[in-house]
């Protein structure tokens, strides 16, 4: 008898037993050979594959939404009712790639007018873009969507056997065809829910440990195990059992309350896996649907590209009126590239100077108080209690800010000073009355702020004889609360410090504080006036015996 090869029958019981079935799930390529008969399904099978393929990478890798362009414009040199839109390209869920060759002009009537459940409307099985289907008035918001079309092209006839003629289409042109429908106006920048949510277990906590009893059996196999070791002559088969148990116990317990996927050690990666592994990346529906003669479309599957407003025209006639949003409804594919530069924080706004940097932490002797106050704009040619906009307090910011949302408690100053007793610290706040913008522009946007003190506080609290600046040095903390103020693309400044360097601020996140200190020398009190000088100062004035 001839003995089988080992490494064929091997290969013989790795192969699946429906090796031979018709059937592929995940789509099957053609195999080319020598002879190979081919048909029009042939080809079709090559397309149907090679686009599976990619499209399914579209999905999974990349997900959905705008990739680049389809910039909107309305009333232009086209005339009003007329939305132009620019070159773009998306992908929408189904994978399928959205490119718009160049501008194109669109009117209402060049428009899928879609009902309240996203189908298209119809007359007599027909499209039909007439808005008396629906109840629109001018207060009406409508989402402008991006839908994947094909379209046939080049018809071809041919003959049949009994002489029959049928018409056929040589070419099919991927295009993208447009929608409108009625919309809740909360609906147009309505924020996408986020699909990662990571969660705790509420029983286990971060560390998924179940309240299943697990930890007072690990408990009691932990106090065995400590007696028997006590013992002797030590019972070695019993000691190997109990630890063996112990482990079993520990694995479950790290392991029980994420699914038994057991312990991981690698941090919120976790939350990445259990994520990825339940995802699906399918899609329900990808129907392609009459739109003309020569044209059918995915109207299920649409890219939501901006919100409108509709107006009559001239005729009286509806026609599109105005763009509410371009961005908000939008869904974004986001590239590498630009999640390396969100990552890095470029599109956030951050401080880039402040007057007072050269005093920021330094380790240089402390700020002589002659110059700390004239910083504070201090002026003793001024009337007595006179606000001071300060000459060396102020801030500049990478790209204009909200004028509106700069308000004096946006900036913190406090002055502390060490007590005779104690050595504690005793905390003064400045007043800080008002903020003045520098080169507001006419939107209400603003680079530079200064901050303004308290003339009172000036003359009192600084050059007062009771001044805390008399006791020796003291310490100043400046602070600029980011979460506060709102740049021009609406987001809150980036202040957080970075290390010792005064400037630029940025940790990559909005908002955050941005805290500053340094030190000032003691304030040298006048010299005492002689007590002669006192008498006759007080003879001189009115009133005085």
């Amino acid at each position: 008898m001839d003995m089988p090869n080992r490494s064929t029958s091997r290969r013989a019981r790795a192969v699946p037993p429906s090796c031979c079935d018709d059937a592929c799930p995940p789509g099957g390529r053609n195999n080319y050979f020598i002879g190979k008969r081919l048909t029009p399904q042939s080809y079709l099978s090559e397309q149907q594959f090679l686009n599976g393929r990619r499209h399914l990478l579209n999905r999974a890798i990349h997900g959905w939404g705008v990739v680049y362009g389809f910039a909107l414009t309305i009333n232009g040199k086209s005339g009003a009712g007329v939305i132009r839109i620019g070159e773009g390209l998306a992908l929408d869920r189904a994978g399928r790639e959205l490119w718009q060759v160049g501008s194109i002009d669109v009117e209402l009537d060049n428009l899928v007018i879609l009902d309240s459940d996203g189908r298209p409307l119809r007359v007599d099985g027909k499209l039909d873009g007439r808005l008396e289907q629906v109840e629109a008035n001018v207060e009406d918001c409508w989402l402008l969507s991006a839908h994947y079309a094909e379209q046939s092209l080049d018809p071809v006839m041919l003959k049949g056997d009994c002489d029959c003629k049928r018409k056929e289409w040589d070419r099919t042109c991927e295009i993208v065809i447009y929608s409108l429908r009625k919309v809740d106006c909360a609906e147009c920048c309505k924020p996408y829910v986020c699909e990662l949510d990571c969660q705790c277990d509420a029983g286990g906590g971060c560390c998924g440990e179940a309240d299943d009893g697990s930890a007072e059996k690990e408990a009691e196999v932990r106090a065995k195990l400590a007696e028997l070791l006590r013992q002797e002559p030590r019972d070695e088969p019993s000691i190997a059992a109990l630890s063996r148990e112990l482990e079993e116990l520990i694995r479950h317990r790290l392991g029980a309350g994420h699914g038994g996927h057991g312990g991981h050690g690698r941090g919120g990666c976790l939350c990445l896996c259990e994520h990825l592994t339940g995802l699906q990346v399918g899609v329900d529906c990808m129907r392609l649907e009459d739109v003309d003669g020569c044209t059918k479309a995915d109207l299920e599957n649409g890219l939501p590209l901006a919100c409108l407003r509709l107006g009559r025209d001239d005729c009286g006639d509806w026609s599109i009126g105005a763009i509410l949003d371009a961005c908000g409804p939008r869904r974004l594919v986001k590239r590498n590239d630009l999640l390396f530069d969100l990552i890095n924080g470029c599109d956030l706004t951050r401080i880039v100077e402040i007057g007072w940097a050269p005093w920021h932490r330094r380790d240089a002797p402390p700020v002589p108080f002659d110059q700390f106050l004239a910083s504070l704009g201090f002026d003793t040619k001024e009337p007595d209690y006179v606000d001071y906009p300060t000459t060396d307090f102020w801030v500049t910011f990478s790209r204009p800010v909200r004028v509106d949302t700069i308000r004096p408690d946006c900036f913190t100053m406090a002055v502390m000073s060490d007590q005779t007793e104690g050595c504690w610290r005793e905390y003064y706040r400045v007043p800080v009355i008002d903020v003045l913008p520098e080169d507001e522009d006419s939107t209400g946007h603003a680079r530079r702020m200064r901050m303004v003190v308290s003339g009172a506080w000036l003359r009192d609290g600084v050059e007062g004889d009771g001044s805390i600046f008399l006791r020796g040095e003291c310490y100043v903390e400046i602070e600029i609360r980011g979460d506060f103020i709102i740049d021009c693309l609406g987001q809150s400044v980036d202040a957080n410090p970075r290390g010792r360097a005064p400037i630029p601020t940025g940790g990559g996140e909005p908002g955050d504080s941005y805290l500053s200190t340094f030190t000032v020398a003691r304030r040298i009190p006048p010299p005492p006036v002689p007590r002669a000088n006192v008498q006759q100062q007080r003879q001189r004035a009115p009133g005085t015996t």
